[in-house]
């Protein structure tokens, strides 16, 4: 998760590992981000910002009870979420081009789903696709979505998720990857 890993990298030098991934009754600065980050909707693009821009806060408010250390840490974050999120987008593009170039190369006559692009398209408009939350996820954090289930202790079945897990959709999405 490109989140996970701008909170581990930037408050890294901030706080001990303890405190950003938590430990047995500690929350961590991790899952007070995943948290924040599930609660609420994020029906365009600008919510979705503003989820994420909370979900920062969250952490840095684990690290600083001072809200000027927070805002600061919160500022630092999202930029570097800003540009990693910047950089996923580019070498996906790139990769999906490199591809397209593969295949006419060899001759290929393969359609292939840009689902890049899908995904860019739900993120502009996700209600028009059935979502409410584009940055949250329905598994519990650190389980698998193929691990996964609805009766699973800590599956938030609150919103229609883009993501099942860190990493995959969720099985609506799948739904209209399939169409």
């Amino acid at each position: 998760m490109l989140l996970e890993a701008v909170i581990t990298a930037g408050l890294g030098a901030a706080a001990p590992p303890a405190l950003i991934r938590g430990r047995s009754g500690a929350s961590g600065a991790l899952k007070a981000a995943l948290d924040a980050l599930a609660e609420g909707a994020t029906p365009d693009f600008a919510s979705r910002q503003q989820a994420i821009r909370k979900a920062l806060l969250a952490a840095a408010a684990t690290v600083s009870s001072n809200p000027f250390i927070q805002q600061l840490l919160v500022d630092q974050l999202l930029a570097g979420y800003e540009t990693a999120a910047e950089q996923a987008s580019a070498l996906t593009d790139y990769y999906n081009q490199m591809e397209e170039k593969g295949l006419e190369q060899h001759g290929g006559n393969i359609a292939r789903a840009d689902i890049n692009g899908l995904f860019k398209e739900i993120l502009a408009n996700p209600q028009a696709f059935g979502l409410t939350n584009t940055v949250g996820m329905a598994c519990p954090p650190g389980v698998s979505a193929s691990a996964c289930s609805s009766a699973m202790p800590g599956f938030n079945a609150s919103q229609d998720y883009l993501f099942a897990d860190h990493l995959h959709p969720g099985p609506q999405v799948h739904t209209i990857i399939a169409q």
